[in-house]
Order: C-alpha cells, then sequence, then structure tokens
C-alpha cells in the first residue's frame, strides 16, 4: 500500500539562460503528466508571489519518493521539503482500494442475471464476394523543381541513383544557433550558418519535402550538403554536476551527398569539418548573446 507525503519545493535556477529554463519548464510539465497517470503525483498547488508549490505525493516510501522527484528535470535547482502523512478517520474522501480500514461501509446490490449468451458455430462462414475494379492511373514521380517524371523501369532508376548517392546524414543540435530567434527565421539562419561552415562546397535545403530517391547533384559538383527540416526533440543531456535531464532541443538533418567514384574517407572528413565549424560558431553565438 503506498503513503502519501506532503512536498514543498521552491525552484531556483539562479544565472541559468532564459531559453534553457523554458526547456526545462516544458520538459518538466511533460513528466508531471506522466507521473500523475502513474499515480506518484495526487494534487499540486502553485504558492503566490513564488516560484514554488505544495503537492501531496505518493510512493512505497522515502527512498521511493527520491527517486520519482529524482525524474524531474528541475530537479537539480530544486530546494525540496517532505513531510511524512497518516490517513485522518475523520477524511471525507472515498476508502482508498486496497486499504485495510475494516471500518468502511460495504455495500451490496442483487443484480439481475445476464441473458445466455448465444455462440455461433465455428464453421459458419459468411458469402465471398468479388468485384472488378478498374484499373489504377499511371503514378508519376515529381521532383523538388516541380518536373513531373513518368514511371521509371527499375534499371533506369538504379542508373538515376548510380549517379549520385547519400554518403552520410547527420542530425545536429542547433539550439543555441537558434536562441531568441522567431520560428519564421529558422531554416534562414541554419541554412546560412551551413553555407559558412561548408565554404567552397554546394549548399542545397529541402526542408521539410527531404531528399527525393531520385535527386541527383548539382551540374559540375562532386559533393553537396543538404539542410533538412529542423525539429524539436527531446535529448537527455548532462550538466556541470553530472545530473542528467531530459531537455527539448532543435535538432537539424544535414545529409551529405557525393558523385559516384567520390572515397567514403573523403566525404566523412569533409563532414567531420562540417560538424565541428558549426559547434564553434554556435559557442561563439552563445558567447555574444547577451
Amino acid at each position: 500500500m503506498p503513503s502519501e507525503f506532503l512536498v514543498e519545493i521552491e525552484i531556483e535556477t539562479g544565472n541559468l539562460a532564459s531559453d534553457k529554463v523554458e526547456d526545462l519548464r516544458n520538459a518538466e510539465a511533460v513528466q508531471a503528466r506522466e507521473l500523475a497517470r502513474l499515480g506518484h503525483l495526487v494534487t499540486l498547488w502553485r504558492i503566490p508571489g513564488r516560484w514554488a508549490n505544495y503537492g501531496i505525493w505518493r510512493a512505497a516510501d522515502r527512498e521511493h519518493l527520491s527517486q520519482i522527484l529524482g525524474t524531474l528535470p528541475l530537479r537539480p535547482y530544486m530546494r525540496v521539503g517532505i513531510q511524512d502523512l497518516e490517513r485522518h478517520p475523520s477524511d471525507p474522501r472515498p476508502p482508498v482500494v486496497g486499504a485495510s480500514d475494516n471500518s468502511r461501509i460495504r455495500r451490496t446490490w442483487d443484480l439481475p442475471a445476464l441473458e445466455p449468451l448465444k455462440l455461433e458455430g465455428r464453421g459458419f462462414r459468411p458469402p465471398i464476394r468479388r468485384w472488378q475494379l478498374d484499373p489504377l492511373p499511371e503514378l508519376s514521380l515529381e521532383r523538388r523543381g516541380r518536373r513531373e517524371l513518368p514511371v521509371r523501369a527499375p534499371a533506369e532508376v538504379q542508373q538515376l541513383v548510380g549517379t549520385a548517392h547519400v554518403v552520410a546524414g547527420v542530425d545536429m543540435d542547433v539550439t543555441a544557433l537558434l536562441s531568441g530567434r522567431s520560428k519564421t527565421e529558422t531554416d534562414v539562419i541554419v541554412l546560412k550558418a551551413v553555407a559558412a561552415a561548408a565554404a567552397g562546397t554546394v549548399v542545397t535545403h529541402s526542408g521539410a519535402q527531404g531528399l527525393h530517391m531520385c535527386s541527383s547533384l548539382p551540374t559540375d559538383a562532386r559533393i553537396a550538403i543538404d539542410v533538412g527540416i529542423v525539429t524539436r526533440q527531446p535529448r537527455a543531456r548532462t550538466l556541470t554536476d553530472g545530473t542528467e535531464v531530459i531537455q527539448v532541443r532543435s535538432i537539424a538533418r544535414l545529409t551529405l551527398t557525393a558523385a559516384a567514384g567520390t572515397s567514403d574517407e573523403e566525404a566523412g572528413i569533409l563532414l567531420v569539418r562540417l560538424v565541428s565549424r558549426m559547434e564553434e560558431s554556435q559557442e561563439l553565438h552563445k558567447k555574444e548573446a547577451p
């Protein structure tokens, strides 16, 4: 039978950047809903004028409660007070299912008998009907340039794909780069940053559309970098004190495409250099941010 605890929580994030605080708030709300669904968080009250709250929590014991509170993304910034609680005999709430209180009232009802179920024979099969369908119209493939291509034979598709193959892709954390920027600026900012970091290399932008299976490299290009869609994803991160937390980060998909005959080593070196320059750019952006 779980025990109930009165928990006082006060939060102080110090000099933590506002965007990081907002990410932690969002992750905290998600985890609180999950703990409520699991029955650990019973109810919660906000304390006016302070970033603090009182809550009723359920856990097997204090150690179990500490483990539950440790899953909260804002836990490293919390001051927590815990008070053990016991059920009062005059508590107006209904008794908890499974409690050993023999004084609770038990009621019984006489219910009418259910009608007997009818089982169909297992040998019964519904009649099978068949319809003659009209043939489907011919499909077409569409390039990013909005030119329609007819359906191609497998050998022809293989020939197209052979002229340009995807060598590698990487998910790049661009949260620092987009700090303080609106959502409408996201694509342009990431595209410009990648173009600057990959100077001398062709940079394309597929965005939410994604790379087409038959896309070929731009004319006279051996290697190209494509900037895909930027999404918000939860990621586990380690704070300076070693504590692991869940944060919501902005992630951009970068895909390197190389012409046939390009070695994996050459493409890999270029991709590593691009990621390194992007990380340096974001570190510089954080230092220059107000």
